[in-house]
Order: C-alpha cells, then sequence, then structure tokens
C-alpha cells in the first residue's frame, strides 16, 4: 500500500491506496496532481475492481449502518461520514475514478461552504478568469481549445470558489483534452465574467439578468441528487456569483474572434 497527499482547489486530502493497481490508476488518470505535503482535512481509502464499465449517470443513495452516506454507481461506491473526515472509494477503471473524485470534490465543497464544481471551461486573459458554459455539446471544450495561447484552468470542470469579495478560479485536474502538466498550471485567478454559450453564425454578446442567470447556471452545477438544503446552498452560492461578475450570453462561430467581445 501507498499513501499520497493532494490538494484540488484548496483542499488537501490524504489518499491512501489498498493496491499498487488503484496507485497507477489514479496517477494516470489524475496525471497533473503532484504531492502536497500540507495538513489534510479528509483521508481517502482507494481501492479497484469495483462493479462493471460505466451504463448511466444515475446514483444511488442510501446511509450504511455506521452512519456513512454511499454513493452506489455501476462502475464506483464512495462512502462519505458524516463529518467529512473519512471516505472510502472503490471503483472499477479510470472513467469510475474519475468521477467519483469530482462526485466528491462537489460534495465536500458544498458541505464546506467553499463553492461549486461547475460543468464549464474557463480560461485565463491577463490576469483574470472567464467562464463558458452551457449543456452538453453548446461549445465549453471548442471554446477552450479556441482560445490558445491563452491559459486553460478547465475544459470541463471548473473549480469555483464564491465568497463576499467575488470569485476565484482554481486549476481543475476534471480534464476533458486539454490537460496543463504541473509546471504549467495556472495560479488560482479572480473570476470576471460568465458566458452561457449559443453557437451562432455571427458573434455577439448579450447580458442576462441575475435572476435569469442564477437559473441557467443552476442547470450547469455538478452536484448529484440534491437536497432541499445543498439545493437552496447551490442557488445562495450561484446569486452570490451573478451578483459579482456579469454573466452573459455569448453566441459564437467555430473562430477565436469571440474574444474580440470579451478582452
Amino acid at each position: 500500500m501507498s499513501k499520497l497527499n493532494i490538494a484540488i482547489g484548496e483542499f488537501i486530502w490524504a489518499l491512501d491506496f489498498q493496491s499498487e493497481d488503484i496507485a497507477d490508476l489514479f496517477r494516470n488518470t489524475f496525471s497533473d496532481l503532484g504531492k502536497n505535503d500540507g495538513s489534510a482535512e479528509l483521508s481517502i481509502r482507494l481501492s479497484s475492481g469495483f462493479g462493471a464499465p460505466f451504463l448511466s449517470y444515475e446514483l444511488d443513495e442510501s446511509i450504511d449502518e455506521e452512519g456513512h452516506a454511499c454513493y452506489t454507481r455501476s462502475d464506483y461506491e464512495l462512502r462519505v461520514d458524516s463529518a467529512y473526515k473519512q471516505a472510502s472509494m472503490r471503483v472499477h477503471d479510470g472513467l469510475a475514478l474519475k468521477h467519483a473524485f469530482m462526485q466528491m470534490f462537489s460534495l465536500y465543497a458544498v458541505y464546506t461552504g467553499w463553492g461549486l464544481l461547475m460543468h464549464a471551461s474557463c480560461v485565463r486573459s491577463r490576469s483574470e478568469a472567464h467562464i463558458f458554459t452551457g449543456p452538453s455539446g453548446a461549445g465549453k471544450s471548442t471554446a477552450a481549445a479556441l482560445s490558445s495561447p491563452r491559459g486553460i484552468y478547465a475544459d470541463e470542470a471548473a473549480l469555483v470558489k464564491i465568497g463576499p469579495d467575488g470569485a476565484t478560479v482554481f486549476h481543475s485536474p476534471f480534464r476533458s483534452d486539454l490537460h496543463t502538466g504541473i509546471a504549467d498550471q495556472l495560479a488560482p485567478g479572480p473570476l470576471s465574467s460568465v458566458h452561457l454559450l449559443r453557437q451562432s453564425a455571427d458573434d455577439r454578446r448579450v447580458p442576462v439578468p441575475l435572476s435569469d442567470a442564477v437559473l441557467a447556471m443552476m442547470r450547469t452545477v455538478f452536484y448529484w441528487n440534491p437536497t432541499p438544503a445543498s439545493t437552496r446552498f447551490i442557488m445562495l452560492k450561484l446569486g452570490e456569483l451573478a451578483r459579482s461578475v456579469p454573466v452573459y450570453e455569448l453566441y459564437f462561430r467555430k473562430e477565436p474572434t469571440f474574444w474580440e467581445l470579451i478582452e
């Protein structure tokens, strides 16, 4: 068995690998996460050999006899204690491992009041971050790919800390295509705008009223089976976000010219 401390966002988690197979799978899945020697807030025990390949995003949720919340999909099982100090993951493959960690991060970010994991790409221009989001197929990864040579915070799932003084974006290890090596990762940066993507024959940007922005962004948050309490928290955080940064509908061609509307 081996152990590793990692940082995701501002959280430090201690990983306890139950076999070298799962340690290798983790390193292959999250090749851009290095060692962190800080004190860990959450300990996670990882093991492989669970279940079957991915079938659907549906999760079964239950409470075990020890009071741990249990989230089960065909390809992974995640258990978390009520104090969010101890967790265990059993996974089938790399996709299951990635999704289990996304589930864990989303749960932890909401539990601690830190922020949200959003289904979005995020790009840094100069010293500011800009989010591009929308339903599947809207062009999130395309917008990120068209943004070169600007730095990429995320091409699939953005880590957004939301507080009374604004929003900050962090490097996301939950990537689709545009991976970033450890040496090239961006430092956390202030979020300057959110764009709801619409593919179009021309480029234009339309401001979105706050209430409409909150409802639109609600559909972009990674959070499975939300309770009424977690739904209220997510809505509260999205309200803070929409008040601190402008939200736009961005109609764009598959060309980098849309940046002329942003910079």
